[in-house]
């Protein structure tokens, strides 16, 4: 499937199927064949793909459409960060969202620290933290370094690297302390 991403097909014939492949299947080697083709012409295809009932569909096309870095992007981020059951999908959502340079970007990710997941609220406060907003999400990086799951630790020190040294030293210290009271 990735070759036919490479092919310089002048009809595109191979763009129907690999899309509905990549749509109705999720697959991820058709949605890299396809951006192949497209390249930002893909972004219908990602609109759509954010409706499929596939987790893999809608986890790469949040990618893309971050990527893109479009403020036509940001209602269908937004949505996504606001009503995807699942957390890996609203995380990358509002993670997609750091190219995108809207007041209303700053305000969805703010609301997505409330998010009933530890995955979503750190995410926001890393990409908070590249607004330079990172005091914002200072707590939910302490939260994230003292989770029991690995992903959400590993997130949350990613999150460190976007801060500024003062809001990283700030971060590690109510860290210390939340230990020592443990």
């Amino acid at each position: 499937i990735r070759l036919l991403g490479r092919i310089k097909d002048k009809e595109m014939r191979a763009v129907i199927p690999l899309k509905k492949y990549y749509l109705e299947e999720g697959d991820a080697n058709a949605a890299q064949a396809l951006y192949q083709i497209l390249k930002k012409d893909i972004y219908p295809i990602c609109i759509e793909a954010t409706k499929s009932p596939y987790r893999e569909a809608r986890l790469i096309a949040c990618v893309y459409l971050g990527n893109m870095g479009r403020d036509d992007c940001f209602p269908i981020l937004n949505y996504l960060l606001v009503s995807d059951p699942e957390e890996e999908i609203r995380a990358l959502a509002g993670f997609g969202m750091r190219f995108i340079k809207l007041n209303a970007t700053v305000d969805a990710l703010v609301r997505a620290l409330q998010d009933t997941s530890m995955l979503v609220q750190v995410k926001a406060a890393n990409t908070l933290a590249l607004y330079k907003e990172s005091d914002i999400g200072a707590n939910i990086l302490v939260s994230g370094l003292s989770d029991e799951r690995d992903n959400i630790r590993k997130e949350a020190v990613e999150g460190l690297s976007y801060v500024t040294v003062n809001d990283a030293e700030t971060v590690l210290c109510a860290l210390l302390r939340n230990e020592k009271c443990a």
